[in-house]
Protein backbone atom coordinates (compact mmCIF):
# COMPACT_ATOMS: atom_id res chain seq x y z
CA UNK A 1 0.00 0.00 0.00
CA UNK A 2 1.31 3.21 -1.15
CA UNK A 3 2.06 5.90 1.68
CA UNK A 4 -1.12 8.55 0.33
CA UNK A 5 -3.33 5.49 0.36
CA UNK A 6 -2.26 4.85 4.02
CA UNK A 7 -2.73 8.32 5.31
CA UNK A 8 -6.05 8.70 3.47
CA UNK A 9 -7.49 5.32 4.98
CA UNK A 10 -5.93 7.24 9.00
CA UNK A 11 -8.43 10.19 7.94
CA UNK A 12 -11.02 8.03 7.39
CA UNK A 13 -10.45 5.84 10.32
CA UNK A 14 -9.48 9.62 12.84
CA UNK A 15 -12.81 11.00 11.50
CA UNK A 16 -14.36 7.75 12.17
CA UNK A 17 -13.56 7.32 15.59
CA UNK A 18 -13.64 11.35 16.35
CA UNK A 19 -17.46 10.88 15.02
CA UNK A 20 -18.15 8.83 17.95
CA UNK A 21 -16.33 10.78 21.00
CA UNK A 22 -16.45 14.37 19.67
CA UNK A 23 -18.51 16.50 18.63
CA UNK A 24 -16.66 18.98 17.05
CA UNK A 25 -15.98 18.94 13.33
CA UNK A 26 -11.98 19.28 12.91
CA UNK A 27 -10.00 19.31 10.08
CA UNK A 28 -7.59 16.23 9.90
CA UNK A 29 -4.57 16.67 7.39
CA UNK A 30 -1.08 14.75 7.36
CA UNK A 31 0.04 17.40 9.72
CA UNK A 32 -2.71 16.70 12.11
CA UNK A 33 -1.13 15.33 15.38
CA UNK A 34 -4.05 13.89 16.90
CA UNK A 35 -3.10 13.76 20.67
CA UNK A 36 -2.58 17.56 20.08
CA UNK A 37 -4.93 18.76 17.88
CA UNK A 38 -8.05 16.75 18.23
CA UNK A 39 -10.38 17.11 20.87
CA UNK A 40 -10.65 14.07 23.47
CA UNK A 41 -7.86 12.37 21.35
CA UNK A 42 -5.77 11.60 24.72
CA UNK A 43 -3.38 8.82 25.76
CA UNK A 44 -6.29 6.49 26.32
CA UNK A 45 -7.96 7.52 23.01
CA UNK A 46 -4.44 6.58 20.88
CA UNK A 47 -4.79 3.16 22.95
CA UNK A 48 -8.11 2.57 21.71
CA UNK A 49 -7.45 3.51 17.94
CA UNK A 50 -4.19 2.67 17.50
CA UNK A 51 -5.29 -1.54 17.97
CA UNK A 52 -8.22 -0.76 15.35
CA UNK A 53 -6.28 0.95 13.41
CA UNK A 54 -3.27 -1.81 13.14
CA UNK A 55 -6.05 -4.29 12.94
CA UNK A 56 -7.52 -2.33 9.65
CA UNK A 57 -3.96 -2.30 8.34
CA UNK A 58 -3.61 -6.00 8.82
CA UNK A 59 -0.99 -6.02 11.28
CA UNK A 60 -2.84 -5.84 14.58
CA UNK A 61 -1.79 -10.07 15.26
CA UNK A 62 1.79 -8.79 14.09
CA UNK A 63 2.84 -6.08 16.20
CA UNK A 64 2.24 -5.10 20.22
CA UNK A 65 2.18 -1.52 19.42
CA UNK A 66 0.33 0.53 22.23
CA UNK A 67 0.37 4.20 20.91
CA UNK A 68 0.62 4.71 16.96
CA UNK A 69 0.58 9.01 17.53
CA UNK A 70 3.09 9.07 20.24
CA UNK A 71 7.09 8.05 19.99
CA UNK A 72 10.22 8.94 21.20
CA UNK A 73 13.17 11.10 19.91
CA UNK A 74 17.03 9.47 20.24
CA UNK A 75 16.87 10.41 23.72
CA UNK A 76 13.96 8.98 24.73
CA UNK A 77 11.98 12.23 24.94
CA UNK A 78 8.36 11.44 23.89
CA UNK A 79 6.40 13.50 21.38
CA UNK A 80 3.09 13.43 19.68
CA UNK A 81 3.51 12.23 15.82
CA UNK A 82 1.36 13.52 12.95
CA UNK A 83 -0.62 11.46 10.81
CA UNK A 84 2.03 11.28 7.86
CA UNK A 85 4.40 10.44 10.56
CA UNK A 86 2.28 7.62 11.60
CA UNK A 87 1.90 6.67 7.90
CA UNK A 88 5.32 6.50 7.65
CA UNK A 89 5.65 4.00 10.45
CA UNK A 90 2.99 1.95 9.12
CA UNK A 91 4.81 1.81 5.26
CA UNK A 92 7.66 0.58 7.16
CA UNK A 93 5.85 -2.00 9.08
CA UNK A 94 3.92 -3.46 6.04
CA UNK A 95 7.28 -3.39 4.35
CA UNK A 96 8.89 -5.72 6.72
CA UNK A 97 6.09 -7.59 5.74
CA UNK A 98 6.18 -8.50 2.28
CA UNK A 99 9.53 -7.45 1.48
CA UNK A 100 10.69 -6.24 -2.26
Amino acid sequence: MRRDEVIGRLIALLREYQEGVSEADEEITEETQPRVDLAEFDSHADVMATGSFLVAFGLGHRYDIQCLFKDEDANGKPFARSVGQAADHIVALMSEEMPE
